[in-house]
């Protein structure tokens, strides 16, 4: 029984062809501690029960938009799905306005690309004194 479970934990880590082995790890762990995986999983009908203000396709467009920043930077291929996983995992536990989106889509790239990138995107946000305005730098954790 716990060697199909594997299995068919195998076959949904294979996304698009790919085989990312660093996620056998979160396998195992899984499987070690039954109901951990489907606690923290996403609900499937969380955009009729908890978001109120969104749809379907304004899941997707953030999606599209996570994607293309994705491409631009050149994050390596597993900060995708980890990032749009943990959307989901907070639009499940949070309502959401449509004007924060883009803000969450980036969050969740950041923070996708800081488990899996050697090197994560640097992040600047401007701030302003009465003299200049100007750029800081948040260090590296």
């Amino acid at each position: 029984m716990l060697e199909l479970q594997r299995e068919a934990h195998q076959s949904r880590i294979a996304l698009d062809g790919m085989h990312w082995p660093h996620m056998h790890g979160l396998a195992a762990g899984a499987d070690m501690q039954p109901g951990v995986q489907s606690k923290y999983m996403p609900s499937p009908s969380y955009l009729k029960q908890v978001q109120t203000g969104l749809d379907a396709f304004s899941r997707a467009t953030l999606v599209d938009y996570v994607i293309n920043v994705h491409r631009k930077f050149k994050l390596v291929a597993p900060v995708l799905p980890l990032a749009v996983n943990l959307i989901d995992r907070f639009l499940t536990a949070t309502q959401v306005k449509k004007d924060k989106l883009q803000l969450l889509g980036s969050a969740a790239l950041l923070i996708a690309s800081k488990f899996e990138e050697i090197y994560p995107p640097e992040v600047r946000v401007p701030w302003r004194s009465r003299a200049t305005s100007c750029w800081r730098e948040i260090p590296p954790s």
